[in-house]
């Protein structure tokens, strides 16, 4: 039996022996790959250990009993075993070898006092006949850990951590025998880098081979993985070694190695907390040598990096097993993407929606493109369907953008693809950028002006929509009416709105330059700030009508009672027939009439709040069930009162100086008072498009109706289930489209709900999970988040602890209870009353400028958005920490685990 091997051995090769870590760090070393010296504990040791001390058989009973449906048991067994193991001396034998390789690593590293030597021990899990199964994140690591007894202890620990909970839960899971499973241990000495990080060789989001994906924060990579900062995220193209994008994080924690063993947290320098971790330079340089492991392992590799001086490191490689190898849904070639839509088209939608809104999208993305100086359009569709939701035409974002710098082309076209993205900051502008931002001023200054005509205009085509008596009009009429309100009514109005959000991102870019000299890191929550209580946003003054009605409804307890007590579609019906309710639905009807074309669900088959006031009244009935809680108004007047004492704030600053005085403090005023117009009229437009619902679907289902009579259609309905461009043509000449409307229904039925893909990548779904880039640590744990916490983006300030609440749709909504947290994949306008009773909001997808965020500063809740896979990561109930700040979403212990209360004070340890 061979109980250690240095990483250079020949046996150091074999997973069966030292686990896949080890053996991964012995090919490392053996390919000339700059690693950190260190030898293995094999498995063989730790199943010397077994049988010797008679342990085996009174383990494999024990973990072989277990009730898994049983937490309280799983924690007990666990416990019990782990401590059988760690009470047990290591053999004589094994323990001379450990130690006599840690003093000869003490001399290579040339440490004067070999007790000093300072090294990671790590486990490394392997299994007879399954050297695929490496169990990555289910047993420990020690860092800093110094002396021959500190370091027999923590290889004892990494052997019982092999029978941790979640080890033991994931071997249940994946169908793993106890008895074919073995824990070896890495001794590697430890680096002291500057930065860390993880790269992946192959970008996880759209499965572009062509690009790499690095995380990089100051300090140990246990930083990322403990979830108390969010890294930088920089997609780096292998073939050019240029950066494509990056996502600069405020990087205010790191981890260091504490003086004598272990680590501690610390702060970091404020000059540092903004600054990339990585220059381009650097990143450039990792990729190649990325790049390089990934021909020698012939794979897509996960690879764990440190900088130290100067000097690379790789801590860690193994195959990415996560990779969507993709399933094809279409022939079509060219790469496209949801990210842009996925906040505004949460459902599928129907063929009679899609034919009319891709031709909008398309001919908003043109008017956008040509109003930012890009006149020459590619003869590419901009937006494209697949499996009934739009997706956004990449190729044609690059074409338009070709003629600009590569790199500056491929940031600019990741940042088109998905508008509600962070910006990047830090970055000085070239000359294009600068054409374009100016384009962009002028567009808000014009379109500000513009606006109340357009908006007058389209509602003047509405009204005569509505004033018409469908009944006169033939088939063809009713169509030519229907194609004419959305494409020359809604047209010139919808056109302006990537427009509005682009600009929108760009003013707080400008007045996050314009701060951050004179308020450092917290110039991007003082913008927060400056941006809420913004008054006249439709959104919200709908909400608060909606508060006001439930008021009404408490003045009077019958009311009150029956909506309580009454289902939703009754309600109506029941407070008729009562005389103490006539205010309170005198106030419904005048809230119906101004907003009854608000949706229940975006797509013109659903009926609307004038239709169906259903989503009114349970709205009503949860803030009826609200005792004490503040009115949305009260709420929104003390956020005027911040803003205003936050602009004194910014203004007294400003003019300590002449350059303040008479330059920086006149562009505040007008970027500040342009930004805000921006977050108001972003709702606006929201709001807007919904008018179209009730007055093309009354159309449609007329004609619906007559090809029902006529047997053309099975019922008035159907008529969704047939593109703009079909109904003209059976209108034209009637036929029977039965066979299709079934054909199409069942397509519609099985795509309604998702999950679609982020990415369709030539015909292949890439990647299905939604939100910004995800941060990639291989240190995390095997579901791919760290224990207790999880990182996105800081879209509304403030801190808010509670229960989470998991809401997936409209059908959810009953179930907020006030002051939990609202967790959603995504929330947009016909979610926003929750807000009024939520004590914080966490998301998977959208950033700061997305409706989500938006509304949650304007009720002056925390948020964070972009938080990949929280709705998977939590479970209803358990509570979670909101920070608003920092943008992380920190979970509290479900249960003290046994490796929780035994971690030794003298080490870090983190599941790896």
């Amino acid at each position: 039996m061979k109980y250690t091997c240095w990483f250079s051995d020949t046996d150091a090769a074999d997973p069966a022996l030292v686990g896949g870590k080890g053996a991964n760090l012995s090919r490392l070393v053996t390919g000339g790959f700059p690693v950190p010296p260190g030898y293995c504990v094999t498995a063989d040791a730790y199943r010397y250990l077994l049988n010797v001390t008679g342990l085996n058989p009174i383990i494999m009973a024990m973990a072989e009993g277990i009730d898994f449906t049983n937490p309280l048991e799983i924690s007990d067994r666990a416990a019990r075993i782990r401590e059988l193991i760690e009470q047990q001396p290591i053999p004589t034998e094994i323990a001379a070898e450990i130690l006599e390789n840690y003093f000869n690593l003490g001399r290579e590293m040339e440490y004067r006092h070999l007790e000093a030597t300072a090294v990671a021990v790590r486990s490394s899990a392997t299994a007879e006949d399954l050297p695929s199964a490496s169990f990555a994140g289910q047993q420990d690591t020690f860092l800093n850990v110094r002396g021959s007894i500190a370091l027999l202890q923590h290889v004892r620990r990494c052997w019982s951590s092999l029978w941790s909970e979640r080890a033991l839960i994931y071997r249940h899971r994946q169908g793993f025998d106890h008895q074919r499973v073995f824990a070896a241990v890495v001794v590697q000495a430890m680096i002291n880098p500057q930065v860390s990080g993880v790269l992946f060789t192959t970008n996880p989001l759209n499965g572009r081979h062509s690009e790499t994906v690095i995380n990089a924060s100051w300090g140990l990579g246990e930083a990322i993985v403990s979830g108390i900062v969010t890294p930088d995220t920089l997609v780096v193209d292998k073939q050019e070694g240029c950066v494509i994008r990056q996502e600069i994080a405020v990087k205010d924690r790191r981890i260091v190695y504490a003086s004598f063993a272990g680590a501690v947290e610390e702060d970091v320098p404020q000059e540092k907390c903004r600054q990339s971790a990585l220059s381009p330079r650097q990143a450039a340089h990792l990729t190649a040598l990325a790049s390089r492991i990934e021909q020698h392992f012939a794979a897509p590799q996960d690879i764990e990096w440190a900088l130290e001086d100067d000097r690379w490191y790789i801590l860690q490689a193994r195959p990415i097993t996560t990779l969507d190898k993709g399933e094809r849904i279409s022939d079509r070639e060219g790469t496209y993407s949801r990210a842009m839509f996925v906040e505004i088209f949460p459902d599928g939608l129907t063929p009679s929606f899609l034919s009319v809104i891709n031709p909008l999208l398309a001919n908003m993305l043109r008017a956008a493109f040509r109003e930012m100086g890009f006149a020459k359009q590619p003869l590419l569709d901009p937006v494209n369907e697949f499996l009934n939701q739009p997706y956004l035409n990449v190729n044609y974002i690059e074409e338009v953008l070709r003629d600009m710098d590569p790199q500056l082309r491929k940031h600019l076209s990741a940042r088109f693809s998905n508008i509600f993205s962070e910006e990047v900051e830090g970055q000085s502008l070239s000359l294009s950028q600068i054409k374009m931002v100016a384009r962009l001023l002028r567009f808000t200054r014009r379109f500000r002006r513009d606006f109340p005509a357009l908006l007058a205009a389209y509602h003047g085509e509405i009204s005569r929509i509505e004033d018409l008596q469908l009944e006169e009009l033939s088939d063809g009429e009713l169509l030519a009416n229907v194609r004419h309100i959305c494409y020359e009514g809604a047209g010139p109005l919808l056109n302006n709105d990537f427009l509005l959000i682009v600009a929108s991102g760009v003013y707080r870019t400008l007045l996050a330059r314009l701060l951050r000299p004179a308020f450092g890191e917290d110039a991007e929550d003082m913008i927060n700030h400056l941006l809420c209580g913004v008054s006249g946003n439709v959104i919200m003054d709908t909400n608060n009508l909606i508060w006001d009605l439930a008021q009404t409804a408490r003045s009077e307890p019958q009311v009150t009672r029956t909506i309580l007590e009454t289902d939703p579609a009754e309600i109506i019906q029941e407070l008729k027939k009562l005389p103490q309710s006539a205010k309170f639905l005198a106030q419904l009807d005048q809230l119906l009439e101004e907003c009854g074309h608000r949706e229940s669900r975006f797509d013109i088959c659903y009926p609307t709040w004038g239709e169906d006031p259903s989503p009114v009244l349970a709205f009503v009935r949860g803030y009826l069930e609200v005792e004490g809680a503040e009115a949305p108004a009260l709420r929104e007047k003390a956020l005027v009162a911040q803003r205003e004492a936050m602009t004194r704030e910014v203004r007294a600053k400003l003019e300590k100086s002449l350059s303040g005085r008479f330059i920086l403090l006149p562009l505040f005023r007008i970027l500040l008072n342009q930004a805000q117009w921006l977050v108001r009229e972003r709702d606006t437009m929201h709001y807007e498009w919904t008018r179209l619902f009730p007055v093309v679907r009354r159309v449609l289902l007329e004609i619906g109706l007559r090809w029902q009579r006529l047997n053309l259609i099975d019922q008035p309905d159907d008529i969704f289930f047939l593109t703009l461009t079909e109904q003209e043509a059976i209108a034209h000449m009637p036929k029977p489209c039965l066979d299709l409307i079934r054909e199409r229904k069942a397509a519609y039925l099985a795509n309604v709900s998702g999950p679609w893909p982020e990415f369709i990548v030539d015909g292949c779904a890439k990647d299905s999970r939604p939100g910004k880039l995800p941060v990639v640590a291989s240190a995390l744990n095997g579901n791919g988040k760290s224990s207790n916490a999880l990182a996105g983006i800081a879209g509304s300030p403030g801190h808010a602890a509670g229960p989470a609440r998991i809401i997936l749709g409209p059908q959810d909504f009953h179930m907020l209870k006030p002051g939990e947290i609202l967790v959603a994949q995504m929330t947009n306008p016909t979610w926003t009353p929750l807000f009024a009773i939520a004590g914080g909001i966490v998301t998977e997808v959208g950033g700061v400028l997305s409706h989500g965020a938006i509304v949650a500063r304007e009720y002056g809740i925390p948020a964070v958005l972009s938080a990949n896979g929280v709705t998977g990561f939590l479970n209803n109930g358990d509570m979670i920490t909101v920070d608003g700040h920092r943008g992380l979403v920190i979970r509290a212990p479900r249960t003290q685990s046994h490796e929780t209360t035994q971690t030794s004070q003298t080490s870090a340890v983190h599941p790896d």
